[in-house]
């Protein structure tokens, strides 16, 4: 599950900066992780705000050809489909969501120059050209052009990539959920089937509620596994053990022992494979090696709980 996959990370993270300055109080870091999945929460309305910022564009651009000193025909007519779109109409009728940008002062960050280059970007592609000369009911619908703006001007584009970044450094991280949930949004929005109640939000609290969990049990064991973790270090050479795989691993367990409901094997690939990105090249045998030996000592010493469908012997 992606959503437990970041909230993992963000106790990881947290509990490093923790290994590396004992006088971090737990609750500074419980409001460090309640913070981070607060940006991810903000990084997302962001996206919208910025695709709705794009669409309404349009109105402009259009005013602008139209001004025009012997304007054209074509000038005068330029499409305003996009700032009148669905999806525009509902987020600005929307209270849940215009309340949430509010309190986050979302706004304040909009780039007018970045917005202004994303749409002619988007005017120029072959699908915009079909979308703005057809109508609703033909064609390129709401949900696809604005499924390609998001996809490919913006989640996949350097600028804008460097721009949110800046503003939300979770993004590194939370991309993945962040970009999943906007194109859910947008897909629901345009089809008219989507009631604003924060399905995005939902989901980030269920994973805080994990990561604190997480977060807190680990702490509250961290002597008796690493008690687990040493005698298993005799063939390594401690000294160029990464700091970080110890404390991979010392999550790992603190998940096997203290989460009945998440299987033996999902922890220890979890991270394993995390440790790919944020450990050394060899951590990943490292940390396999280490867990496999002690996992079967807790197993044969009746030491793992698991409860639900197939986890007895897990």
């Amino acid at each position: 599950m992606q959503y437990r996959r970041n909230a993992r990370i963000k106790v990881m993270q947290a509990l490093y900066g923790f290994s590396q300055d004992d006088f971090v109080p737990v609750k500074s870091l419980e409001k460090q992780l309640r913070d981070r999945f607060e940006e991810s929460y903000k990084a997302y309305l962001y996206c919208l705000l910025v695709i709705k910022d794009v669409c309404e564009f349009t109105d402009t651009y259009a005013d602008v050809q139209a001004s025009k000193h012997l304007a054209s025909e074509s000038e005068r007519k330029v499409s305003r489909r996009l700032a009148h779109s669905t999806f525009v109409e509902f987020l600005d009728r929307n209270e849940t969501f215009k309340k949430a940008v509010k309190k986050a002062r979302l706004e304040k960050w909009l780039d007018e120059d970045l917005s202004r280059k994303i749409f002619y970007q988007l005017k120029e592609s072959p699908l915009y050209q079909r979308y703005s000369q057809e109508d609703e009911s033909e064609g390129v619908s709401d949900d696809e052009i604005l499924q390609y703006l998001f996809e490919e001007l913006m989640a996949n584009n350097e600028d804008f990539e460097n721009h949110i970044e800046n503003l939300f450094p979770v993004w590194y991280d939370d991309k993945e959920i962040i970009c999943f949930a906007v194109r859910e949004s947008i897909h629901h929005i345009c089809k008219r089937s989507f009631k604003f109640h924060d399905k995005f939000k939902a989901k980030l609290d269920d994973a805080l509620e994990f990561a604190i969990e997480l977060l807190l049990k680990s702490i509250d064991h961290t002597e008796e596994y690493r008690e687990l973790i040493t005698p298993k270090l005799q063939n390594w050479d401690i000294e160029r053990i990464a700091v970080m795989d110890l404390l991979l691993m010392r999550l790992a367990l603190t998940e096997i022992l203290n989460f009945p409901t998440i299987p033996v094997k999902v922890s220890m690939n979890e991270y394993i494979d995390i440790s790919k990105n944020y450990s050394t090249p060899r951590s990943r045998e490292f940390i396999n090696g280490v867990l496999d030996k002690i996992t079967k000592e807790l197993k044969a010493g009746g030491k793992i709980y698991k409860e639900g469908p197939g986890l007895k012997e897990n």
